[in-house]
């Protein structure tokens, strides 16, 4: 139970890394799927074909770490771009929003932080974030929505909020479950497999073997689609604690 505004900070910073572990579980369920999916186009009844896979989940799992460190560094090196490509967002001219900027560059002297890139999204919508790994490489985006529609001490409060996110590390936390979720939805896409056709025509001869199979297949596809729903639900939950 937490005591206190530094105590809670501490028991926030313990379930956010917990949630985290839990997405090496996904990765497991995710490497297990996959393989089963593979295993589901060859011979066996499916207790068969669930051995063969957890087996080969065990083998590969060298190489499925491995893959995940690839898109890691290479989600890791290009996020803002990402970021920025998928909000819209733009690096702010010299001369605009000259408030903004002050306030923003009075803010981190006040807490011995580097300033951070300001960025506009050209959007009536009311929004903000921050975005980065480091306090080195930090983006802070706002709507123009919000530039126009808030007073001045409005919009200070607004950027304070999203300098305490960096302050608290929480821009490379919710970073890093990002990165986790995208590569789940790439898997994802197994959700467009036309599973119950599939299964159809492997279960027409109705052996066991076929009927195995199938199961094995949609058992797969399920897993993915599970596992890809609960990444984003960690990813949430991370986002909440923050």
């Amino acid at each position: 139970m937490a005591i206190g505004l530094y105590t809670h900070i501490q028991a926030n910073r313990l379930r956010s890394a917990l949630l985290l572990a839990c997405f090496a579980g996904l990765f497991l369920v995710l490497a297990f799927a996959l393989a089963l999916a593979f295993e589901s186009f060859g011979d066996g009844a499916l207790d068969e074909i669930v051995a063969r896979a957890f087996a080969h989940m065990i083998w590969a799992a060298p190489a499925t770490l491995a893959g995940v460190a690839v898109w890691f560094a290479i989600a890791w090196r290009w996020h803002a771009r990402l970021a920025a490509r998928g909000t819209g967002a733009d690096p702010m001219r010299p001369g605009d929003a000259p408030r903004l900027r002050h306030a923003l560059e009075t803010l981190c002297i006040s807490r011995g932080l580097p300033t951070p890139r300001l960025e506009i999204i050209e959007t009536d919508a009311l929004n903000a974030y921050a975005c980065g790994l480091t306090q080195a490489d930090v983006t802070i985006a706002v709507t123009r929505g919000l530039i126009l529609a808030l007073e001045p001490d409005e919009l200070e409060a607004v950027l304070a909020h999203e300098v305490a996110h960096i302050l608290n590390r929480d821009t490379q936390l919710l970073t890093i479950a990002v990165i986790f979720v995208g590569i789940f939805g790439v898997f994802g896409m197994a959700r467009h497999l036309d599973a119950p056709r599939t299964a159809g025509r492997r279960s027409k001869g109705g052996s066991r073997k076929d009927s195995g199979r199938a199961a094995a297949l949609a058992i797969a596809i399920a897993l993915v689609v599970l596992a890809g729903m609960l990444a984003r639900l960690l990813r949430f939950a991370v986002s909440r604690l923050r």
